[in-house]
Parts: structure tokens; sequence; C-alpha cells
């Protein structure tokens, strides 16, 4: 058999292809369904919670209470993530879960992740300020039409419990939210990006899963209002 020809100069190894090749492709029906079974987890959850004056703040003020929803909710999410991934079946690579992850990327999350926050209150700010200018009326209004209701979600009185607030900023925020919403956003990208051409790159593919998928995520916080809404699909 004949060698390949050898590479320019300069080139390296050739760069592996981006998109699926259609032979490793699952299914369309099992992709659909994927995207379906997680997109509905999400928008079932905002649509059920969404928020009408003088009803109580979804999350119990009470520590215990609390606990058992984390559980309850958590088990629910297992059993739909199971059962979207057994059907999808999703590899590492289309989860970005082929690599192992060094100190410094852990790090570099960490910092971007408060850099989007940072960036996106500013940018906030900058937008109530503007809207006061020409409305006319105080950045305090302004603010309290566009910021999101957490009230709705949890009783700020609880947060005068320091064993109810470190529960808070670890049970709650990371294990049940963050890792949640990180497994549930790796699995709809994958599903919606399978879904487009197979010509189209993966990065395009992507991108455009991504704004779809941001989009159904911020539905699943109607509960924080319309202002919890953009704000979430936005971060």
């Amino acid at each position: 058999m004949q060698a390949p020809p050898p590479l320019p100069p300069g080139t390296g190894s050739p760069p592996a292809p981006l998109a699926l090749p259609p032979d490793a492709r699952p299914a369309a029906w099992r992709s659909a369904l994927m995207a379906a079974i997680l997109a509905a987890y999400v928008l079932v959850s905002g649509l059920s919670g969404e928020h009408r004056a003088g009803d109580a703040p979804l999350l119990p003020a009470d520590t215990r209470a609390l606990l058992m929803a984390v559980g309850i909710n958590g088990v629910l999410f297992l059993a739909v993530a199971l059962l979207a991934f057994g059907i999808g079946r999703p590899g590492l690579r289309e989860l970005h879960a082929d690599r192992r992850p060094g100190w410094l990327n852990v790090v570099l999350g960490f910092a971007w992740s408060i850099a989007l926050r940072l960036g996106l209150a500013a940018g906030l700010l900058g937008l109530l300020g503007i809207i006061a200018v020409v409305k006319g009326a105080g950045t305090d209004d302004a603010l309290q039409d566009f910021r999101p209701k957490v009230e709705n979600l949890i009783d700020p009185g609880a947060l005068s419990d320091p064993v109810y607030l470190g529960l808070m900023l670890t049970v709650v925020s990371f294990g049940l939210a963050g890792l949640r919403e990180e497994l549930w956003r790796a699995g709809m990208i994958a599903a919606l990006a399978r879904l487009f051409p197979v010509r189209w790159s993966r990065r395009r593919s992507e991108l455009i899963a991504m704004v779809v998928a941001a989009g159904i995520f911020g539905l699943g916080h109607l509960t924080q209002g319309w202002a919890g809404v953009g704000l979430t699909a936005v971060l």
C-alpha cells in the first residue's frame, strides 16, 4: 500500500472532522425524543411554577422541608435524565466530557462564571439608567420592573438562619441547581446539534443549539418573572 503524501511544513496533523459522520449518528428519532424529554422537563417546571401575587415562595423556609424538596427534585431529575440519555445515547465527546479538566481549567471556569455575571449586571445597570432617563422615572422603579423576582423562589427572611443559608449556597446552588443545569444543558445541546444537517460543522450546530437551549432554559425560570426568564437565557 502506498504511503500518503507528506503534509506541507508547519501544517501538523490533519484536523479531525467536527461533525459526526452520517453512519455515526443515532437515529433521528432518538435525538428528537431526547431533546423533547429534556425540554419538557424544564418547560413544565417553569410553567407550573409561574408565580402569582400572594403565593408563597416555591422553596420552603424550613431546613428539613428544604432538604426534602431538594431530594425529591433530585430524584425526579435523575429519572428524567436517565430516560433521556438512555434513549439518545450521547457520547462523551458530544457532551464535552471526554477530557479530564486540570486545576487551571477549574479556576478559569469559576472566573469565567463570575465575569459573566458581573458583565450582565453592568449591562443591566446601564440599561436601567437609559430607561430611567427616557421615562423620567427613578432607577429604583425601573429596577423593580427589570429585576428577577427572587422572592418568588425563596423567602429572604429564611436566609437569616446560617444553616439554611449554608444549604442554599452549597447543596441547593451547586448540588441541585448547578449540577442539574450543567447536565441538562450538555444533553440538550448534544441532542439538538445532531438534528441539524450533516454538512454543517459541529461548531455551527452547537451555536444554534445553544441559542435554542438558552431560550428553553430561560422559560424554566418563569417563577422569577419575565425579567428572570430574559436574564437567565442571556446568562
